[in-house]
């Protein structure tokens, strides 16, 4: 929570950040980042939020295919032009290969992209 000057008491208010208020197993999550650094340190994060659940279920976190179409899509986090980027993006995805198994969230073509990009 922020901590916030009320322009007309003067007192400390109480409200959500934008960040605390969207599920980290979203795209909405990774939307937000707001520099290369940030970038990674929420791809960090939602690594570690799947890592840390091995029993998660998609269907328990709805913002999981979003997450794990944005992560793929074509000028987007598989193919930012930081190598860092692509790293965490590329473990993310592994992530999230455990956690659809055996079915992935990509389609063949996106899936042959996650490879050439690891290999690369």
């Amino acid at each position: 929570m922020h901590n916030t000057m009320s322009r007309t008491t003067g007192r400390k208010s109480r409200r959500p950040s934008q960040q605390e208020s969207v599920p980290i197993l979203s795209a909405a999550y990774l939307k937000n980042a707001k520099s290369k650094k940030d970038i990674i340190s929420r791809l960090s994060a939602i690594t570690n939020a799947l890592e840390s659940d091995p029993e998660l279920d998609p269907s328990d976190a709805p913002g999981l295919a979003s997450l794990s179409t944005l992560l793929v899509q074509p000028d987007s986090f598989l193919h930012h032009k930081d190598s860092d980027v692509r790293l965490h993006t590329l473990l993310a995805c592994m992530e999230l290969f455990y956690v659809y198994a055996p079915e992935p969230p990509w389609d063949e073509e996106e899936i042959l992209n996650i490879f050439r990009v690891m290999v690369r």
